[in-house]
């Protein structure tokens, strides 16, 4: 038994995390698009529709992922469409960048404006009403319906 206790003693001594994956920046998706075209269509379809979906981008319904997803890699690729910033940031964000500026859905408009409503006016104190006179007693020699 000390045996075994001693094996998962080390194993939790020597055990080391695994490393956190790293995020590739968009200068690396780019350069795996242009070694792997279709696996980067395919990313850029996915996200699409999944952004879609969510509606996050407003793209024309007439438009198909498949042309969307080219027209988003040719934005990502003009360096003049948006800041060299966004080729060292996750490639996420470039992803996001492209799909917001190509197919921006339009800003909520606001509301009228509300006229305020003036305060109720406090209703007039009602006199209460006067006692009714009592009934003169029925006649009970008298004909009914009379």
């Amino acid at each position: 038994m000390k045996k075994i206790w001693l094996a998962c003693a080390l194993c939790a001594a020597f055990a080391t995390p695994a490393p956190a994956q790293e995020v590739p920046t968009l200068s690396r998706f780019l350069a795996n698009c242009s070694r792997d075209a279709i696996v980067c269509r395919l990313k850029l379809n996915d996200y699409i529709v999944a952004a879609d979906t969510q509606k996050s981008i407003c793209r024309p319904a007439d438009q198909s992922a498949k042309s969307a997803a080219s027209e988003m890699l040719s934005w990502l690729r003009s360096d003049d469409k948006h800041p060299a910033s966004l080729r060292d940031g996750p490639f996420d964000d470039g992803l996001w960048a492209a799909a917001s500026t190509l197919w921006p859905c339009a800003p909520a408009q606001p509301a009228a404006p509300v006229e305020p409503v003036a305060p109720a006016q406090p209703a007039a104190p009602v006199e209460p009403a006067a006692p009714a006179e009592p009934a003169a007693p029925a006649d009970p020699a008298a004909p009914v319906g009379q």
